[in-house]
């Protein structure tokens, strides 16, 4: 027996947005939660492992010195003078952590380690809408564990994993805002928090909620919904006008750098030990192809994505 649908929808939320249909589930709760354990323990070996042979660089000692000043007016206002160059959130959560668990940098290298391991996670169920979970759970651990200048960063006190965190949750409210299309408040306040959240973790944020609220202009979900997202999220930019001074303060003290040269790039895109030195170029153009492969697959697959020849199936 059929149920005939509603006869009509409220203007706010427009027709309803297109499912993609999902794989069987099978035993992919067992799966997921294996991984979810695994992939902690993994990030968290990770971490410590990295923690226990390493010291602290010059910019962790920035951040080290802000977050173990006894005063909090101390430290605020070394940060105002240049002390460092990122927002306060990140030294604000760090002083808390130290608060409760003690003076030692491996709490807060593992403060980073986690928010990327959150970050894996909400990308793995990201991607698990649209792929099976075998391809969620691999593309992330690929994209997350596989680059040994995205690992390093596992262990550092920096907000580079409060900034991938923040970004992926970014990303998160745009997929629900545009698969779930909620109420214009809603659209509003999650894309306000989010965008506040991701510009306080990096001045550079804002670049990415930039890129989001453009992709935001050329969706398919009501306009009224799609437009109160972007409301919020233009209006979360302002965050930086909070901590504009230090920011200013701590670009200041970066005069001594020069402008970088092209044969200097390289050398930064591929300065790790597994690649020689006369294979960087190589390097780079095996990334180059590697991107445009990522591109042509994606677009590929939202052209085909409603037709049969996407594979069915447990992926």
């Amino acid at each position: 027996m059929q149920t005939k649908p509603p006869a009509s929808l409220s203007a706010e939320q427009g027709p309803a947005p297109a499912t993609i249909p999902m794989r069987p589930a099978g035993n992919s709760r067992a799966i997921y939660a294996i991984a979810l354990i695994a992939s902690m323990a993994c990030f968290a070996a990770i971490g410590i492992w990295l923690s226990s042979h390493r010291m602290m660089w010059d910019d962790e000692f920035d951040a080290w010195h802000l977050i173990a000043d006894p005063s909090w007016r101390h430290a605020l206002a070394s940060l105002n003078a240049g002390a460092d160059g990122g927002p306060e959130l990140y030294y604000l959560i760090g002083r808390v952590i130290v608060a409760i668990g003690g003076m030692h940098p491996t709490l807060l290298r593992l403060y980073s380690t986690a928010c990327f391991w959150l970050a894996a996670v909400v990308w793995a169920q990201i991607l698990r809408r649209y792929f099976g979970g075998v391809i969620a759970i691999a593309c992330s651990a690929f994209a997350f564990l596989c680059n040994p200048e995205f690992v390093d960063q596992f262990a550092q006190v920096r907000f580079y994993g409060q900034l991938v965190l923040a970004f992926t949750l970014v990303v998160w409210v745009a997929m629900y805002v545009e698969e779930k299309r909620p109420d214009s408040r809603r659209s509003f306040l999650y894309s306000l928090i989010a965008g506040a959240f991701l510009v306080a973790s990096h001045p550079l944020g804002i670049g990415y909620s930039v890129g989001v609220v453009l992709a935001q202009l050329f969706g398919k979900g009501p306009r009224r919904v799609r437009v109160s997202a972007i409301a919020g999220s233009v209006l979360s930019w302002t965050a930086l006008l909070l901590v504009v001074h230090n920011l200013h303060s701590g670009a200041a003290t970066l005069t001594w750098l020069q402008k970088p040269s092209l044969p200097g790039l390289v050398h930064f895109y591929n300065n790790h030990p597994l690649i020689f030195v006369h294979a960087r170029y190589w390097s780079v153009a095996l990334n180059v192809a590697g991107l445009c492969l990522v591109f042509y697959a994606s677009f590929w697959f939202l052209r085909n994505r409603n037709s049969s020849k996407l594979p069915s199936g447990a992926w």
